[in-house]
């Protein structure tokens, strides 16, 4: 019953913060981006016993996924800290997916087009990054689009569809805040990040309820 509160919270919360967004509310966007990655993770956490080792490393990308919103939202810059403390939260994620799946070289047809995916993105987005922060941010960017990759070519290793449903919509989420940032501006940029990366983290969290 409690996990249903949750579930019905964090719908309320992250539709709050939709409002907040249209509104220009910025009190409030402050409070319910990471408040409603607090209720998602205390989703996952409702069942981290039963999920073991797995369900630990993915509470740690929850939680690390969080320092990385509270990081792009302040007022000041720190992309690079937000993108740092993301690239961590899928090397947890993507751990998890190894530990519990293994056979990372199983589905060569996926990890083949995932990796020309990745490679014309990062070519469309190369001069913008290299205008936007030199030689640092094109390492920083093509290491983070190497391991959302990784993450994402492993969801599909799992066989889970929820899994995989999480991790494609994460990647449209950074996808498009990246296109955003070093492509080209998006008018309703905002509300297609976060409905994307609520979902993707909310079924990530729901992930763990696999191993009951």
């Amino acid at each position: 019953m409690f996990t249903i509160l949750l579930f019905m919270c964090v719908f309320a919360s992250a539709a709050s913060y939709m409002a907040a967004i249209y509104y220009k509310k910025e009190t409030w966007i402050y409070v319910l981006k990471p408040g409603t990655m607090l209720l998602i993770i205390g989703i996952a956490c409702m069942n981290l016993n039963g999920a073991g080792v797995f369900g630990i490393l993915v509470v740690c990308g929850l939680l690390f996924s969080l320092a990385g919103d509270v990081f792009l939202m302040l007022p000041a810059d720190r992309f690079l800290q937000g993108l740092i403390t993301f690239f961590i939260a899928h090397v947890l994620y993507t751990a998890a997916f190894i530990f519990e799946w293994g056979d990372v070289e199983s589905h060569s047809l996926i990890w083949v087009v995932l990796i020309l995916i990745a490679f014309l993105f990062f070519r469309l987005l190369f001069k913008g990054v290299k205008e936007k922060g030199g030689t640092a941010m094109i390492a920083a960017v093509s290491l983070y689009i190497t391991v959302i990759t990784m993450m994402t070519g492993m969801s599909f290793i799992s066989g889970q569809v929820l899994i995989i449903a999480a991790a494609l919509f994460f990647y449209l989420s950074d996808a498009v805040l990246a296109w955003d940032r070093f492509r080209r501006s998006l008018k309703y940029r905002d509300y297609m990040v976060m409905s994307t990366y609520f979902l993707a983290q909310l079924l990530f969290a729901v992930s763990v309820y696999l191993f009951n």
